[in-house]
Order: C-alpha cells, then sequence, then structure tokens
C-alpha cells in the first residue's frame, strides 16, 4: 500500500511539474505568434499553434491544454493542435475550458464557450481541409456553446451547433444543430436523450 501511495505522488508531482513549465513556455510562445491571452494559458508541454497572418486566435482564463499522456490516464494519442487558415478566420476558447490532445482548426470561425470540456483526442474543424478541391463545400462556423461535455474521440464538423448544457458521447461525429440539454451519441450524432 505504501509503494502505491509513493508512486500517486509522485505522478502527481510529475503532473504540476509539466503543468508550470508547459504553461510559463506555452503562455510566451503563443504570445509571440500573435494568440491574444488572458493570464497563463495552463499546459503540460508544448502544443501546435498555427496562426494564419491577421486571423484571430483568443484564449480566456483558466483555459487548459492537456498534451502528454502521463498527465490524463485516459490515453492521449497526440498534443493539442491549434490552427486558422485563412486572414477572416477566428478560434475563440472561453474561460475555465479543458481540451486534451485534439486538433481544432478553423478556415471561418470556431467558438468555444466557457466550462467546456474536450475529451481525448477530438477534431473540431469548420472546413474540409482542400479548398482547391471542387469536392469541398465552403467553410461553416461552428460554435460550441457553455458547459458542454465532449468525450473522447469525437468529430465534430463544419456548421455545427452544440446547444449548452449538452453531452456528447465518445466516438460521435457530430454535424449539424443540437438543442440544449441534450445527450448525443453514435455515428449519425442523433439525440438520444434529454437532461
Amino acid at each position: 500500500m505504501r509503494e502505491y501511495i509513493n508512486t500517486f505522488y509522485l505522478w502527481k508531482t510529475e503532473v504540476r511539474l509539466r503543468y508550470l513549465l508547459g504553461s510559463i513556455y506555452m503562455t510566451i510562445r503563443l504570445k509571440l505568434n500573435g494568440v491574444l491571452t488572458e493570464g497563463l494559458v495552463y499546459s503540460t508541454g508544448r502544443f501546435n499553434c498555427v496562426r494564419y497572418p491577421n486571423s484571430i486566435i483568443e484564449i480566456a482564463r483558466n483555459v487548459r491544454f492537456n498534451n502528454h499522456s502521463r498527465t490524463n490516464l485516459i490515453g492521449v494519442n497526440r498534443c493539442n493542435t491549434l490552427s486558422t487558415f485563412s486572414s477572416d478566420a477566428w478560434l475563440k476558447i472561453g474561460e475555465n475550458t479543458g481540451i486534451t490532445g485534439s486538433t481544432i482548426s478553423s478556415m471561418c470561425g470556431i467558438t468555444i464557450g466557457s466550462n467546456v470540456k474536450v475529451g481525448s483526442n477530438c477534431i473540431i474543424i469548420d472546413h474540409d481541409f482542400h479548398p482547391e478541391d471542387s469536392r469541398s463545400g465552403m467553410p461553416r462556423p461552428i460554435i460550441i456553446q457553455d458547459n458542454v461535455w465532449i468525450g473522447v474521440n469525437c468529430i465534430i464538423l463544419k456548421g455545427s451547433v452544440i446547444g449548452e448544457n449538452s453531452l456528447v458521447a465518445a466516438n460521435t461525429i457530430i454535424s449539424g444543430h443540437y438543442p440544449p440539454n441534450c445527450v448525443i451519441s453514435g455515428a449519425k450524432g442523433e439525440v438520444i436523450k434529454a437532461l
């Protein structure tokens, strides 16, 4: 039992150290990249941030980026990636939001509200990544309202709106408009229950 307790405290110390060093480094790096931040950006190590010239990336207070499998035991397959791909694009993340090992890419606009939880390995993308291909549609903004919980391995596609206080089950594909206070699940992103 003593060995387990010692291992747990060692793990917690490592997590705190990763947050301290990663947060200082990423806050400086983001500010140098022209990202608008309110105070310290909490991060367990480095993550990718690519900002197209004149586009907007805003990160509010107390946002946490988890980028390492040692600090999230459910599994993180990659570090977070934030990107904008046009001068008109915006990416806004509200306060007290947590994002783990996910890719968020905007060519139009993505708004993530306050108190949102984005689980490991999610993809949030408002475009098709190939604007030169005639089969690609136009980018459309994504809105994730306050207090939404997005489970692991979810994909949120262009034009989606998720109402406040909703829960998106693991491995769900979101495409469309969803009301507040509901549970969304499945490959077709269906509302299965009201909260």
